[in-house]
């Protein structure tokens, strides 16, 4: 420690004592001392304010990205369920098409059983009248 005398600052009682008991260069440390509590204290208010700000900034973007993501999976169900529906009506038409094509094969066999059946019947004829009979009507 050094051997400089130290000041002593006393605090006035009354406001007529304000200059008479406290040295000027008491005074001036004091007065600086406030300034620099002042300084600090509108430092951390400051701070404090960024700080606040950064953690509103945050909590914006996290509802943001919260609203995205729920965006997100409603297209996604939205889309699940739209494929599902164009799956099921896509089955349904090839089962529709499958049924016509059956149906169609059944035709074309009963058609050509049919024409089977008349050939059969006119080369019957043919025979018959070949052989002088009469065909059968």
């Amino acid at each position: 420690m050094s051997d400089a005398p130290k000041k002593i600052c006393l605090l006035p009682t009354s406001p007529s004592d304000l200059y008479h008991r406290i040295p000027v260069s008491c005074t001036e440390e004091l007065k600086e001392k406030q300034i620099r509590k002042e300084e600090e204290r509108e430092e951390e208010e400051v701070e404090e304010e960024k700080k606040e700000k950064e953690e509103e900034e945050e909590r914006e973007e996290e509802e943001v990205e919260e609203e995205k993501k729920e965006k997100e999976e409603e297209e996604e169900e939205e889309e699940e369920e739209d494929d599902d529906e164009e799956e099921e009506e896509g089955e349904e038409e090839e089962e529709e098409e499958e049924e016509e094509e059956e149906e169609e094969a059944e035709e074309e066999q009963e058609q050509e059983q049919e024409q089977e059946i008349e050939e059969r019947d006119i080369r019957t004829r043919k025979q018959r009248e070949k052989m002088g009979r009469r065909p059968k009507k």
